[in-house]
């Protein structure tokens, strides 16, 4: 299972598009609780890096995100 990060920001449509496309199941994720079920994540991003970066820390994800990063696959698109 693939999980497509939801923070706010992103095109998570167009993602789970494409990995649908490619015969690959994902879900959409938004808390650590989400995070833990996925075998990698995926983050979707648009515009530059600090305003991501803003998002993630508004919504308590910024921790999380990291240790979940360290113990999986970890992919993040379009962050300038």
């Amino acid at each position: 299972m693939t999980g497509i990060i939801d923070y706010g920001v992103g095109n998570l449509h167009s993602v789970s598009k494409a990995l649908a496309a490619l015969g690959v199941e994902s879900r959409i994720v938004s808390d650590g609780r989400g995070f833990s079920r996925c075998d990698r994540l995926i983050l979707p991003g648009v515009g530059a890096f600090p305003d991501a970066m803003e998002k993630l820390n508004a919504a308590a994800l910024t921790a999380p995100l990291r240790a979940a990063a360290q113990a999986k696959p970890f992919l993040g698109i379009c962050l300038g």
